[in-house]
Formats: C-alpha cells, structure tokens, sequence
C-alpha cells in the first residue's frame, strides 16, 4: 500500500492498484500494489511531507527485520487491563522480543510535545534576542537624532512642519532597514540554493523569509516611533541654541 505522492511518482497518472511495484530480485517475491492512501505522515501532523508504503511483513520468516512498531485495532471502550492480555500474548509468540504497549492517543501526544518542545525554546530565545535588538536599536536611533537636533530645528524654522519632521525620520530609518534586509535576504536565499533545508518546502520557507521581513520592518518601525515623535515635537528655537 502506497501514498499519492509516491504513486504519483512512480506510476504518474495511471491507477496503480493490482499494478508491481519496483523489480524483485530473483530470490524474492514480486510486490504488487493493493491500495493507496492519502499523505502519510509518521511522527505526526507537524512532521515534513514525504512518500510513504506499506508492505506485508511476515513475522516467522528469518530473513525480515524484526519491527519497531505493530499497529492493534481494539474496539472502543476496550479496559486497560486488556494491555496485560496483549502483552502476555504477544511474549508468547514471540518470547525472545521485549514489547511496550502505548495507546496512540499517548503516541501522538508525545510525538507533539518532542516536536513543539524545541521550537518553543526557539521562539523564546527569539523573543529575548528581539527584545535586546530592539531596545539597542532605540538608544541608537536617540543618540542619533539628538546628535541632529540642531538639523531638526533648521528644519522647523525654514517651515518644516511637525509631521513632516516625523515622516522624515521613518522614512530614513525604513530606507536602511531595507538595505539591511536585503543583504540578509541574498545570504538567506542561499540556503535553498545549496539544498541544506531540503525538509523544508519552498513554499514554507518563502513564507518564513517574508514572515521575517516583515517582523524586521515592523520592529524597526516601532523603535524609530517614539524617538521620531519627540524629535518633531522640539521647538525651533530651543534647537537652534542648542550645542
């Protein structure tokens, strides 16, 4: 049994049930295709997309690997206690293998918290690290526009208004936040290029890359916010005495 994309890639547009499946080597048995069944994702939901089969496995014969997961159907409601009677059942079949019995609701949920555990991590770290840019970001952008008060204040005695003072400073600072994304955006794109995310599909790495520069936009637009706002609200005046 198959998924779609693997079917897909084998067979293309042709129905591939009753259909061999590869070129059995002289010794064994040819495969045949008996279904096909929607994207299979093994560790779960969030797992990447990839082609996936089913094959009949014969536990008696030597020559097959012993399995690392066997899959039982119960009927709802069945109690716990039946566990000790698998377990018990399966030792007998099999006495040399060792078996741990979990319901696949359990699977699932620790299949999830391994996989969102990191990522959760990640994206506190990512936080933190945000925060720290940002706050650095706004000490820069007021040392600098303190360093241009009497700039500023030329600007409002030839009849700048407050509004366009504060245009002016977005405005800059939107024009080197776009050269800053840009060259991190060529050194990005060649991650890609050299195939070192290839779980990743591009569509989802497009997404975060642009996801990401408008976080970066954003960011830079809020630090450069306030210190804009008082910069424009400085008297001409006041500026112009200043030293």
């Amino acid at each position: 049994m198959i998924d779609q994309d693997l079917a897909r890639a084998v067979y293309g547009d042709k129905d591939p049930v009753g259909l061999a499946f590869g070129e059995p080597a002289p010794e064994e048995t040819p495969q045949r295709v008996i279904g096909v069944v929607r994207e299979f994702r093994k560790t779960g939901e969030l797992s990447p997309q990839s082609s996936f089969l089913f094959h009949f496995m014969r536990l008696d014969k030597a020559s097959w690997r012993q399995p690392s997961a066997i899959l039982v159907k119960v009927k709802p409601g069945t109690p716990a206690v039946f566990e000790e009677k698998l377990t018990a059942l399966l030792q007998g079949v099999a006495p040399d293998w060792s078996f741990r019995i979990k319901p696949l609701s359990e699977v699932r949920r620790s299949n999830f918290q391994e996989f969102l555990t990191p990522l959760a991590v990640g994206g506190i770290v990512s936080f933190f690290l945000l925060l720290m840019v940002g706050l650095g970001l706004l000490g820069v952008l007021w040392q600098n526009l303190l360093q241009r008060t009497r700039e500023l204040g030329l600007r409002r005695a030839t009849g700048a208004s407050r509004s366009a003072i504060h245009r002016q400073v977005l405005l800059e600072q939107a024009i080197l936040t776009s050269f800053g994304v840009l060259l991190g955006a060529v050194l990005v794109i060649q991650v890609p290029i050299l195939d070192l995310v290839g779980f990743i599909r591009p569509q989802v790495f497009l997404a975060g890359l642009f996801f990401a520069m408008g976080v970066i936009y954003l960011l830079s637009a809020l630090c450069a916010f306030y210190p804009s706002t008082l910069a424009s609200r400085v008297h001409p005046a006041e500026a112009l005495r200043y030293e």
